[in-house]
């Protein structure tokens, strides 16, 4: 799912041109190959001189039993961290 987030965000910033020359090496390899960190990284948009990329992701029932253990909550804490994401959650009440 990360690296989905990680090619939406690319291909935004090369729909709005926002791709700084000599970041294509660090990317260029498919994202499904990429460590958490390194998508982690570029998902935190230190390659980016603008801030005006991001991606929303709308998670419903971020509570429910398939994102409740430990692992998934604390890399759903790590994505709301990034400055190009924008985390939106619902729960179930």
């Amino acid at each position: 799912a990360m690296a989905s987030v990680a090619e939406i965000l690319w291909d935004e910033m090369k729909r709005k041109r926002r791709i700084p020359s000599g970041s294509k090496s660090k990317v260029a390899q498919p994202f499904a190959s990429q460590s958490m960190d390194e998508l982690l990284q570029f998902l935190d948009g230190s390659q980016l001189k603008e801030n005006d990329c991001i991606v929303s992701v709308i998670i419903h029932n971020i509570d429910g039993p398939g994102l409740r253990d430990c692992e998934s909550q604390q890399s759903l804490a790590r994505l709301a961290c990034c400055s190009q994401v924008r985390l939106i959650a619902s729960i179930d009440h």
